[in-house]
Parts: structure tokens; C-alpha cells; sequence
């Protein structure tokens, strides 16, 4: 599974994050998965995990604390359309969606796709 989280810009520019890890590490520290450059991020602000087809939001002790739909949280679970605010960063969850099914290893390259032909 892979979760989208969005930050829109003004002008309309959007970026998009995916996370596909299972656990991703929000905050300032150059060891972060994802990096907020931000002195009002903690170094190690958050953890965003994905189990089990949800993504799940677990604030780690910041300073500032972690906001989802203007309310501090300790751990949640988020949904499409949550407002995930960390410092003074707004993230829109855009999407939870699977990966896709990694081959099975016992299965040589090839096998089990559908065969082509050229013209």
C-alpha cells in the first residue's frame, strides 16, 4: 500500500509525497524520511506507518505537536481528505491505494503474462 499526502501551494502549485515505506519519520532531522527544513518542526516530529491497509499517524513527542483536522493528536488513524498539519506545513492525505503485487519469487521472469506478438 502507498499513501499520497499533498501540499498546495499558492498559485495552485501542488507537490506530492508518496510513502511507501512502512514507516516514514517526519521532521527536520537530515535522517528523516520526510524532511521539514522548519525550526518549528522537531527533529523527529512524527511517524506516518501504513499496516494493514491504513495509514496510521503517531506524533513523537514534538514541541509543537501534530495537528489532523485542526486537533492535536497523540495517534490516529487518517483518511482521504484529512488536513495533516505539522508545524506550519499543511498536508492534504490525497490517497491510500495498494502497491502493486510483487511477483512470486517461485515464478520465472516471463511466466504467467500474457503472450505478445509483433506485427
Amino acid at each position: 500500500m502507498q499513501a499520497i499526502l499533498v501540499i498546495e501551494k499558492l498559485a495552485g502549485i501542488r507537490r506530492e509525497f508518496k510513502l511507501t515505506k512502512p514507516r516514514n519519520v517526519v521532521g527536520r532531522n537530515k535522517e528523516c524520511d520526510l524532511r521539514i527544513p522548519l525550526n518549528s518542526v522537531s527533529r523527529r516530529h512524527c511517524e506516518l506507518l501504513i499496516k494493514d491497509g491504513q495509514l496510521t499517524v503517531h506524533d513523537l513527542e514534538s514541541d509543537a505537536g501534530t495537528l489532523v483536522n485542526s486537533n492535536p493528536i497523540q495517534r490516529t488513524v487518517l483518511q482521504p481528505g484529512d488536513r495533516l498539519a505539522i508545524g506550519p506545513i499543511t498536508f492534504l492525505v490525497h490517497a491510500l491505494t495498494p502497491t502493486a503485487k510483487s511477483p512470486d519469487p517461485a515464478t520465472p521472469p516471463g511466466l504467467g503474462e500474457p503472450a505478445t506478438t509483433s506485427p
